[in-house]
C-alpha cells in the first residue's frame, strides 16, 4: 500500500509561482518547498525572467516551458504577482484543459493606488498597468478547476481585500480565506510559513 501511495504521489506536481521582484527562494517558498515535497509530491518552483521588471509574455512561456502538460494532477500556488502569472497561463491553454486546482496568496488582481506603497519606485505604475490593465479571462480559468482558494491579508499594503475577494469569488467561484495581520506575506511581515496553504494544498489533493 505504500509503494501504491507513492506512486499515485509521484503523479502530483505542484507548481510554484513567485512574485515580483521575487524567487524561490524567498517569502515562505524555501519552506513551502520542503513541506510538498515531504509529502511525496514533485515541485516545480521556476526562477522567472526579469523578476524586477517582469513581463507577460516571458513569465507565460517560462512556465509553459517548465510545467509541460497541465492536467487533473497539477496544481498551482502563486504568491503576488504570481497570480495573474497563473490566471494569464491558464487562459492561455488549449480549450478543455483541465487541472486540480490552484492557490492564491496575497493575489495581485487589483492593487492598491501604487502612490500609496511605502516602497513606491519609478517605472511601478508601468508594470501594474502591463499585468493588471487588461482583464484576465476568468470565465475559461473557471473551467478548469473545480478548486480555487484565495488567502488574504487584512493588512496588506499592495492588495485590497474587498476588490480582489469580489473578484476572485465571481469570477471563479473561490474560496476566500482572511488571515489577520499578515501583510503581504514575506518575512518583512513576520511571515516565512503559510500552514493554511499546505492544508489547502493537501485537501484538494486528497
Amino acid at each position: 500500500m505504500s509503494w501504491y501511495k507513492k506512486s499515485q504521489n509521484n503523479e502530483i506536481k505542484v507548481v510554484l509561482v513567485h512574485g515580483w521582484m521575487g524567487s524561490p527562494n524567498d517569502d515562505f517558498f524555501p519552506w513551502l518547498i520542503k513541506e510538498v515535497e515531504s509529502e511525496g509530491y514533485k515541485v516545480i518552483a521556476p526562477s522567472l525572467p526579469d523578476t524586477n521588471t517582469p513581463e507577460i509574455k516571458p513569465w507565460i512561456n517560462k512556465l509553459k516551458e517548465v510545467v509541460g502538460e497541465a492536467d487533473k494532477n497539477t496544481y498551482f500556488i502563486g504568491h503576488s504577482l504570481g497570480v495573474p502569472a497563473i490566471l494569464r497561463y491558464l487562459a492561455s491553454l488549449s480549450k478543455g484543459t483541465e487541472i486540480g486546482g490552484a492557490i492564491f496568496v496575497a493575489p495581485f488582481v487589483i492593487s492598491s493606488p501604487v502612490e500609496t506603497w511605502e516602497d513606491y519606485k519609478e517605472g511601478d505604475q508601468e508594470i501594474v498597468d502591463t499585468w493588471l490593465g487588461a482583464s484576465f479571462d476568468l470565465n475559461k480559468v473557471n473551467g478548469m478547476a473545480d478548486n480555487f482558494v484565495a488567502i488574504l491579508s487584512d493588512n496588506d499594503p499592495y492588495v485590497p481585500v474587498q476588490e480582489n475577494t469580489d473578484l476572485l469569488k465571481k469570477g471563479l467561484n473561490a474560496k476566500i480565506i482572511i488571515e489577520e495581520d499578515k501583510g503581504h506575506y514575506t518575512p518583512s511581515d513576520g511571515v516565512k510559513k503559510v500552514p493554511i496553504v499546505l492544508d489547502e494544498l493537501l485537501k484538494m489533493i486528497k
